[in-house]
C-alpha cells in the first residue's frame, strides 16, 4: 500500500525520495526490499509515522481501532465509497465493516460495495443463506452495489448457468426488493470472456469493475473492455 501511496504522490510531487537510514524505525528490517524506499519517503512526508515505541510493524494486521481511524480519516476527507467481499483477510472484512463502520455512521452516510464469490458456494440452496450472512456480518439491510466477484474464463459458467445455480435469478430478486441497489460484475477476464457475460446478463448488469490503468491498457485489453461497455452503454 505504501508504494502505491508512493508512487501516486510522486505524480503529483507531493513527495520527493529519501535515503532509508535518514528515518530508521525499530523494525526496519521488516520491511520488504520492494518497500523501503516508498515508506521512508512517506515517513519524511508525514504521511507514515508508525508506532510511538518507533516501531512501524510492516507484517501486522491493523486492528479495530485502527481500522477505525482509517474510516473516520477517510470520511473527514470526503470519500465515502467502500468495498468489501465474504472472502477478504479470511472473512474479517465484513466484520471490519460493521464494527468500524456501519456501527458507528448512518447507513446514508456511506455507500457499501460487496461481491458473490463463486469459491463460495457450491450449489443453488448455498446463495441464500451467504447473502443473508453478508448482509449481517456488515451490519447492513441492503447493498448499495452488489457484484459477480473476478469473472474469469474458468468460472464464467458458475455464474452464467442460472438454470443449475440460480444466481442470477436470485440476486436480480433481491434487487427487486431493495436490498441490492445497483448490480454489477468486477473482472480480470479476457474480451470474449466478458462479451459472453455481458450477451447473457447484460440488460440488468449496472456497471463492471476492470483493471483500469496505463499498464492494463494494453496487457489486460482494457482498452477494448471500455469500448465494449461503451456499447451496452455501461
Amino acid at each position: 500500500m505504501a508504494v502505491i501511496i508512493y508512487n501516486a504522490a510522486k505524480l503529483k510531487n507531493v513527495v520527493g525520495n529519501s535515503e532509508p537510514e535518514q528515518f530508521p524505525f525499530g523494525d526496519d528490517k521488516s520491511i520488504a526490499d520492494y518497500a523501503k524506499d516508498a515508506v521512508f519517503a512517506l515517513a519524511n512526508a508525514g504521511v507514515v509515522g508508525g508506532y510511538e515505541d518507533g516501531s512501524i510493524r510492516p507484517t501486522n494486521q491493523a486492528t479495530r481501532a485502527e481500522v477505525a481511524v482509517m474510516v473516520d480519516k477517510f470520511i473527514e476527507a470526503g470519500f465515502n465509497y467502500f468495498d468489501t467481499a465474504h472472502g477478504y483477510i479470511d472473512g474479517k472484512s465484513e466484520k471490519a465493516i460493521r464494527d468500524c463502520l456501519s456501527a458507528r455512521y448512518k447507513r446514508e452516510d456511506y455507500i457499501l460495495a460487496n461481491k458473490l464469490s463463486y469459491w463460495c458456494f457450491e450449489k443453488e440452496e448455498d446463495i441464500l443463506p451467504l447473502f443473508e450472512s453478508q448482509l449481517k456480518l456488515c451490519g447492513v439491510d441492503y447493498f448499495d452495489f452488489y457484484l459477480f466477484h473476478n469473472l474469469f474464463a474458468r468460472n464464467a459458467g458458475w455464474y452464467m448457468d442460472d438454470a443449475k445455480y440460480g444466481l442470477y435469478s436470485y440476486l436480480k430478486k433481491q434487487k427487486e426488493l431493495g436490498r441490492i441497489k445497483h448490480l454489477g460484475v468486477s473482472c480480470h477476464c479476457d474480451l470474449e470472456t466478458l462479451r459472453a457475460f455481458l450477451d447473457t446478463y447484460g440488460e440488468d448488469i449496472e456497471f463492471v469493475q476492470i483493471q483500469l490503468n496505463w499498464l492494463d491498457w494494453d496487457f489486460q485489453d482494457a482498452k477494448a473492455k471500455v469500448e465494449l461497455l461503451n456499447a451496452y452503454n455501461i
